[in-house]
């Protein structure tokens, strides 16, 4: 396109002509005459024409609102139908798998399964119980060494050791002399058996 060109661009009130109108019993006189393109741009005929779309599409949804209330209705009457029908019972028994959707072997072996657990469980906490009451029998033991222990070491720690060997000896010396009159005892028994 040439830049030294001028565009000429038609304006959008459109072109005006002159024109000659003759009345009847006056002088002709001229009116200015619009083109075609002013004449498509009526604001009156485009409301109008917008308008009856509007009017189209208001038709076009009152329609479908039509339809889909049939619809519905129709949906309703069925529903009701539902209801008031008997229920139908089966002929045949429902058999597990349809119930659980699982096989029998599946059901079985997650009832095993769950057994098992539970008996091991079961187990554990006997094998719990069990030691529980041996430990407290050994609580109860420990105690009672522990009681000993104590009373034998206040009882240490009160004699010396001196009257504690002196003891010592005393009571070897009885035993040696209950041990000689036992002997002689025996002895005697013995010689009386004989003589009887």
């Amino acid at each position: 396109m040439d830049p030294d060109k001028k565009e000429r661009r038609r304006s959008s009130r459109g072109r005006r002509s002159m024109a000659v109108v003759t009345t009847d019993g006056k002088s002709p006189t001229s009116l200015p005459v619009l083109s075609g393109s002013i004449n498509e741009s009526n604001k009156v005929l485009d409301l109008r024409n917008r308008i009856d779309d509007i009017d189209n599409y208001m038709t076009s949804l009152n329609s479908e609102i039509d339809s889909w209330q049939g619809l519905m209705r129709r949906y309703k009457e069925i529903n009701n139908k539902s209801i008031e029908l008997p229920l139908k019972r089966p002929s045949k028994g429902v058999s597990m798998p349809e119930l659980t959707g699982l096989r029998p072997r599946y059901l079985l072996n997650r009832a095993e399964k769950l057994f098992f657990d539970r008996y091991t469980e079961c187990n554990k906490q006997k094998d719990i119980d069990v030691l529980t009451e041996q430990k407290e029998k050994d609580l109860k033991e420990i105690k009672k060494y522990d009681k000993a222990i104590a009373s034998l070491q206040s009882l240490y720690n009160e004699q010396p050791l001196e009257q504690i060997e002196a003891d010592g000896k005393a009571w070897g010396e009885i035993m040696k002399k209950t041990q000689s009159h036992l002997h002689d005892l025996s002895i005697r028994e013995s010689v009386a058996q004989q003589t009887v």
